[in-house]
C-alpha cells in the first residue's frame, strides 16, 4: 500500500501534491469582484444570442451588447493541471471567477467587463424582476416584445447621462449562463 500526502488549497479546493505549488495558489488570493456583484442586478457587455427558427433550419446568431444581468452566484475555479505545468517550469496560478447569472436572453458575460459593470440600484430591482417573469411566462407566445420594450425603456432611464465604453472588436465566447 502507497500512502500519499495532498495539499488542499483553502480558497479553491484544489488539490495538489507539492505543498509549495498549494501554497503558490493558496497565495494568489480570492479572484478580483469576488461576492461583489451576487444578489445584483448589473448592466454588463453580453454576448447575447438570437435564434433563427425556421420549418427547414436552425440559426442562432450572436451579437455584444451592454444588458441587464440578475449576478445569482459565484464560485472561485481552481486551477489546473499545475502539477503538469510545474514539471515544465511553467507556473501561472490565479483563481478564477464563475459566474451564474439571469437575464432575458441566452448570454455569456464577457468577464474582462466586470471593471466597467453599472450597478444597478436597488429600487429597481423588484421592477427588473417582474419583466424578466413576464418575459419568461410569455417566452412561448408569438410575440413577447412587451416585457423587452419595458425593459429598453427602464435600461435608458437608468442609463441616462452615463457613457458606455464601445464594444468593437470584443472577444466573445467567456461564461455560459442561462437565460
Amino acid at each position: 500500500m502507497k500512502e500519499k500526502t495532498i495539499y488542499i488549497c483553502d480558497i479553491c479546493g484544489g488539490s495538489y501534491s507539492s505543498k509549495e505549488i498549494a501554497q503558490k495558489c493558496e497565495d494568489s488570493g480570492l479572484p478580483k469582484h469576488h461576492d461583489e456583484f451576487v444578489g445584483k442586478w448589473l448592466i454588463l457587455p453580453l454576448q447575447t444570442f438570437i435564434n433563427h427558427d425556421t420549418l427547414e433550419s436552425s440559426t442562432m446568431d450572436s451579437v455584444v451588447e451592454w444588458f441587464p444581468v440578475r449576478i445569482e452566484s459565484n464560485t472561485i475555479i481552481s486551477p489546473q493541471s499545475y502539477d503538469f505545468l510545474s514539471q515544465i517550469k511553467l507556473e501561472i496560478i490565479a483563481h478564477s471567477l464563475k459566474l451564474n447569472s439571469r437575464s432575458f436572453k441566452q448570454h455569456f458575460v464577457l468577464k474582462e467587463f466586470l471593471d466597467y459593470a453599472i450597478m444597478i440600484e436597488d429600487s429597481y430591482a423588484e421592477k427588473l424582476n417582474g419583466l424578466l417573469v413576464k418575459y419568461e411566462l410569455g417566452r412561448n407566445t408569438v410575440n413577447n416584445d412587451a416585457p423587452l420594450q419595458e425593459l429598453k425603456d427602464l435600461i435608458d432611464e437608468i442609463l441616462k447621462g452615463k457613457e458606455l465604453p464601445t464594444l468593437e472588436g470584443v472577444e466573445k465566447y467567456e461564461y455560459k449562463s442561462s437565460k
